[in-house]
């Protein structure tokens, strides 16, 4: 089984050895082969012009998106990124594939590069990130996709009083960081692994109950749907369950 990571620099690790990135971290524990399609510097319009061949080409059971914070540097705005994301969610669901969003970490504002001050302006982009990350979660909570919420993990009282500890660069997590959202990030895939798992070992268990859940779908309490996908309640057996919308 694998899961597809398209992201930016967060993603791809960059200040720490492979072995201490997330991806590589969470892959270890989740017993699934993370595959790092992480590009420093890439805007999510670069991700979203990759999605279609990186899915094509991995196959992935469970696509997962991270980006949005170098629109923000280079662009001054998060629209392109919302636009971004939202496309590419829709996408997998045209796919019938899971997907799962997770936001930027926050910065270390005083230990940004200096370099980079001519270009970025770190304290804006800081205030417009903290209002991407919480514009993904109403989005993820009114589509029912499941998000990892990095930002708020760093920014818990624990994680604020390590501050630049926490970062190679005042941008990048160091192997501290890593570690944290390794954690953070199993806990919210684990779910999805034993579902995908359980669906490829009884397929026909799944088409069954989809069907009976399509027919019967007014009828279903706390039923999300949107075009594309038809969330199902969580169950103890199926903790995530998601279908193709008929016609």
């Amino acid at each position: 089984m694998k899961i597809l990571c398209l992201g930016d620099s967060l993603t791809f690790g960059t200040g720490v050895a492979r072995k201490d990135s997330w991806t590589f971290l969470a892959q270890e524990r989740l017993g699934v082969r993370l595959v790092n399609r992480g590009i420093p510097g890439d805007t999510t319009g670069g991700m979203l012009a990759r999605f279609l061949p990186e899915v094509e080409k991995v196959k992935p059971a469970v696509v997962s998106l991270m980006g949005g914070f170098n629109d923000i540097f280079f662009g001054g705005n998060d629209g392109p990124a919302r636009a971004n994301i939202a496309a590419m969610v829709h996408q997998s669901a045209a796919r019938s594939l899971p997907v799962v969003v997770a936001t930027p970490v926050p910065l270390d504002v005083a230990t940004a590069p200096a370099a980079w001050a001519d270009a970025v302006d770190f304290f804006a982009a800081q205030e417009t990130g903290r209002d991407y990350a919480e514009w993904l979660r109403r989005f993820c909570a009114a589509f029912a996709v499941p998000l990892v919420d990095f930002w708020a993990l760093f920014e818990e009282p624990e994680q604020r009083r390590l501050g630049a500890d926490l970062y190679v660069d005042g941008l990048h997590p160091n192997g501290r960081g890593h570690a944290l959202m390794a954690d953070l990030y199993c806990r919210n895939v684990e779910k999805i692994v034993r579902t995908e798992t359980f669906r490829r070992l009884f397929p026909h268990s799944f088409a069954t109950r989809g069907a009976l859940c399509r027919k019967q779908k007014h009828s279903l309490p706390n039923t999300k749907a949107w075009p594309g996908f038809f969330f199902l309640p969580p169950s103890p057996a199926l903790p995530l369950l998601s279908a193709p919308w008929p016609g």
